[in-house]
């Protein structure tokens, strides 16, 4: 089976696939979305926290999410087309 693309090469000098975008793209969602839980928490506990801080958290935690469903969303409609194409 051939190997995928590569795109151009990452920081770390390995090349860049869709993949490695992905897995990137939500492991960043995840680290937003528990760093907004963190927030979240210690605000309820009563420590000092700013509540704009703690709103800002979960709005790009929430963004993050979003840009992450899109893609998916995306990636499944161009693989349902091209399943459609007729042979």
């Amino acid at each position: 089976m051939p190997k995928a693309p590569a795109g151009p090469p990452a920081p770390g000098g390995q090349p860049t696939t869709f993949a490695g975008l992905l897995r990137d793209a939500v492991s960043q969602a995840n680290r937003l979305e528990l760093q907004a839980q963190d927030l979240d928490a210690r605000l309820a506990l009563g420590e000092p926290v700013d509540l704009h801080k703690v709103v800002i958290a979960s709005e790009q935690a929430a963004l993050a999410l979003d840009l992450v469903v899109q893609v998916r969303n995306r990636a499944i409609e161009a693989y349902q087309e091209i399943m459609r194409m007729p042979l």
